[in-house]
């Protein structure tokens, strides 16, 4: 059996509208929900009201409150996409408030074996995803974010 008899197989296990195929390999649309669901699996107990909202300009912005020492802190961040390797994509990150302070983040955002954070960029290993594990096949090519969508171009040679 090849790659490429593999592909409908694929395509049965997923919806439709999450998988497509292109000239340059195969593309996976996550919903913001998609991606917000799986997260929130990996955040501490103490984490509330997290969300995941992608926008036209490319980012994806993050927002939750977190206690840290018994306080309440809402926080919220923007991330950009900055590089791939394997399935594991790298979003630097853009802006993070109410602080820019290193302990918050590595609060957040270190998550392993998933979500690792480390000099202001946020690894996170999409393999892990519940769609992308469907997908065996190809590594990670391209993200692009549009509003309400993220397209994950995964190259199949």
């Amino acid at each position: 059996m090849n790659l490429f008899s593999k592909i409908p197989n694929i395509a049965e296990s997923l919806n439709l509208d999450k998988l497509h195929m292109t000239k340059h390999g195969l593309e996976v649309r996550l919903k913001e929900e998609q991606l917000e669901s799986w997260m929130v699996e990996k955040m501490p107990s103490n984490m509330k009201g997290f969300t995941v909202q992608f926008s036209d300009d490319d980012t994806l912005k993050i927002k939750g409150q977190i206690s840290k020492l018994g306080i309440p802190v809402k926080f919220s961040m923007t991330l950009k996409p900055e590089a791939v390797n394997g399935r594991v994509a790298t979003f630097q990150i853009v802006e993070f408030k109410p602080l820019n302070a290193e302990k918050l983040k590595q609060k957040v955002l270190n998550r392993p074996p998933y979500l690792q954070y480390a000099a202001n960029l946020v690894h996170i290993d999409l393999n892990g995803h519940p769609t992308l594990k469907k997908v065996p096949i190809g590594s990670i090519k391209s993200i692009t974010i549009e509003e309400g969508e993220m397209n994950i171009g995964l190259s199949i040679k």
